[in-house]
């Protein structure tokens, strides 16, 4: 390769950095390696050259071609210097440091840190067979992390120029961003060539337009999932202008590539759609889909805060091993070393539906057990007092529903439930008030009637809960007082009702009363089918609105009991229950919240009806079931026994392909009154 247009060796710059030799060249810049004089340590210095537009004269100064290229030229030397400014004031691990940012020979400069090890691309040829699952997710965490905090600066920075070359393993093992493209792209946007902005396979077909607004953290998560896939099949996927013609690219959810997780796979496809409008518009909403079954998207300081020691309870802290090797752990969604808590949820723990194209393990199912209630340990109280109501505004409801206004009763006041055997009669649900309980066969859920009333959903705490928005339910409707549970799906399964998956997997845990797992939404939207065939009522899924409104309660707290996770509250890892990070528990072995529903915090993650948004932009505010989203996400919502705290908070969302099967996946079902 020839850089007849570099500095020659020996050329020292800002008396500080003597030029060594040159690392690369590219269409907007020269990259060299350097001393730092004072230092006497190695670094890498960028020099904005973008070759089309400028040339050097004499050994250093650099100007622009021709007079027609001054204005370009001068924009793209201010956005290179724009850049290098906010680079300069970002610490984090995993994103290259600026040490200093120089203006001499009419062009700008970068002195970076040195870093030690080899690209991405040449770490994977050295591997010598595809990375593990493992491995994939101890390079996603960093890079994840890195791309959320750039994407939310006061001045935000899009990369734009991810691929195996941009990211350097520092020692082989750490990942590390470099070689951002944020002002070549800039510059290209004001050209008629798009070279050295775009890059074959990586590059996402926005970055081809000259509409810079329509680049954005999907830009970045186009690249990132691109460059994912090649670690995974070892070829750079095919250009996105070829895929826009003739998209003969397999999804890689279909590719059956055994050791990997079906949710990861199904992200990347999310994160590889054509349309920048429907891939996940942030990190945040991103990275419970490609992390799904590791953990969630958080700092690390919320982590310690969730997982610190509390008394009398022994709690592992696989987090604080993660950081000594990840600076951010995985979430929830969506740490999903900074984010989250850890999951130990093997590839043989995930099952998916028989018809969806995605990697099958086999499924183990125990032998039938007697119903069993398991008591709960000594230090949990099975009954703990209910939280206030104060923040619920009952609100009338239709007259054909009932002319007279709803009174909440309190669920002690409910000693009998109605416990019938038949479907009711309109006139007996006009009758039912609100937290009064029950059922329409002898095998059907246990229901709870909610009141109408309105309802802060979302919060303040992570992008996709944003914004807090009020929602109003018009109508009661009825909810699961439990999870479904073993028996009540081999009811379904006995019916005839639930044919796509009738011997769900148990884990050896036991079945009977405890929540039915390795349930994927089309399973969950089966038995719904079915008790609506089998009663003449409308049997369905909560919408995801609802699912929040009879999870809070009333509240609008972290958890339905309050701000702080207490002790022995719920199943997760990290709750201080029995089960915590082991298995699920039997229904019920927790209190009820105040609208007397079992279950909501932590347990198994329930299904909702609602496609997945990455935020609450646009959301309906009457409860309804949100239409459109990504057609291949599902919402789930409550946390399970293998995540940690934070997922089990009220407002927590996930996206969960809906032909996923897993150890931690249940569901609940609701009404139409």
């Amino acid at each position: 390769m020839q850089f007849r247009q570099a500095l020659a060796s020996g050329v020292v710059l800002a008396d500080q950095y003597r030029i060594d030799q040159v690392l690369g060249s590219g269409g907007f810049g020269i990259t060299y390696l350097a001393e730092d004089l004072g230092l006497k340590s190695v670094v890498v210095v960028k020099e904005y050259f973008p070759g089309q537009l400028a040339v050097r004269e004499g050994a250093e100064a650099v100007h622009p071609r021709s007079p027609r290229d001054t204005e370009i030229y001068a924009f793209g030397r201010d956005r290179f210097l724009q850049e290098a400014r906010i680079l300069d004031r970002c610490q984090h691990p995993h994103i290259v440091r600026v040490r200093r940012v120089i203006e001499a020979n009419n062009t700008a400069y970068m002195a970076l840190d040195f870093v030690p090890g080899v690209s991405l691309e040449t770490w994977l040829a050295q591997l010598g067979r595809r990375p593990t699952q493992a491995e994939i997710d101890r390079i996603c965490t960093p890079v994840l992390d890195a791309l959320a905090y750039i994407h939310t600066l006061p001045q935000p920075i899009v990369h734009r120029d991810i691929s195996p070359d941009n990211i350097m393993m520092r020692d082989g093992t750490t990942p590390v961003l470099i070689d951002f493209g944020a002002a070549r792209v800039e510059v290209a946007g004001r050209t008629a060539s798009r070279a050295g902005a775009y890059k074959f396979g990586y590059s996402p077909p926005e970055q081809q337009a000259q509409r810079s607004d329509w680049q954005g953290p999907w830009t970045d998560i186009y690249a990132f999932a691109a460059t994912l896939r090649r670690a995974i099949t070892g070829a750079a996927p095919p250009d996105c202008l070829e895929r826009q013609i003739d998209d003969a690219m397999p999804k890689a959810a279909a590719m059956r590539m055994d050791g990997y997780r079906p949710s990861f796979l199904a992200a990347l496809d999310a994160g590889m759609a054509l349309r920048h409008q429907e891939r996940p518009r942030t990190i945040d909403a991103w990275r419970p889909m490609l992390m799904a079954s590791t953990l969630p998207t958080r700092t690390s300081a919320f982590v310690d805060r969730a997982r610190a020691p509390r008394p009398g309870l022994q709690i592992r802290h696989a987090v604080s091993k993660v950081y000594s090797a990840w600076p951010i752990a995985l979430l929830l969604p969506m740490a999903i070393g900074a984010m989250w808590g850890v999951l130990r949820q093997t590839p043989a723990a995930v099952e998916v539906a028989i018809a969806a194209p995605f990697v099958r393990a086999p499924a183990t199912t125990a032998p039938d057990r007697p119903a069993e209630i398991v008591p709960p340990p000594a230090e949990l109280s099975p009954t703990p007092p209910p939280p206030t109501m104060a923040g619920l505004r009952i609100t009338r409801p239709p007259a054909a529903i009932d002319p007279t206004p709803l009174q909440v009763i309190p669920a002690a006041a409910i000693t009998k439930p109605v416990n019938l055997v038949t479907a009711l009669s309109a006139a007996q649900v006009q009758a039912l008030r609100p937290l009064a309980t029950f059922k329409e066969c002898t095998h059907c859920p246990e229901l709870v009637v909610l009141p109408a009333g309105q309802f802060a959903m979302g919060s303040t705490e992570d992008g996709a809960e944003r914004p807090a928005h009020k929602v109003a339910l018009r109508r009661p409707l009825a909810v699961g007082k439990f999870e479904v549970t073993f028996d009540e799906w081999e009811a379904c399964v006995a019916g005839g009702g639930c044919t796509s998956n009738p011997h769900p997997g148990d884990k050896g845990w036991g079945r009977g009363r405890r929540p039915v797992i390795h349930i994927a939404w089309t399973d969950a939207k089966e038995y719904v089918a079915w008790l609506t065939e089998t009663t003449g009522k409308t049997y369905r899924l909560p919408s995801e609105a609802e699912w929040e409104y009879a999870a809070r309660a009333g509240t609008s707290t972290r958890y339905s009991w309050g701000n702080n996770l207490g002790v022995g509250q719920a199943n997760c890892d990290g709750c201080g229950s029995r089960w915590d990070g082991k298995q699920t528990a039997p229904v019920g072995s927790f209190g009820a919240n105040a609208f007397g529903l079992h279950d909501t915090a932590g347990n198994a993650w329930e299904w909702c009806e609602d496609g997945w948004h990455a935020d609450y932009r646009g959301a309906p505010s009457d409860g309804s079931v949100w239409a459109g989203g990504f057609a291949t996400l599902r919402i789930t919502r409550g946390g399970s026994w293998q995540f940690d705290p934070s997922f089990a908070r009220s407002p927590m969302r996930l996206a969960t392909p809906p032909n996923i099967r897993s150890d931690t996946q249940g569901f609940r079902v609701a009404r139409t009154l």
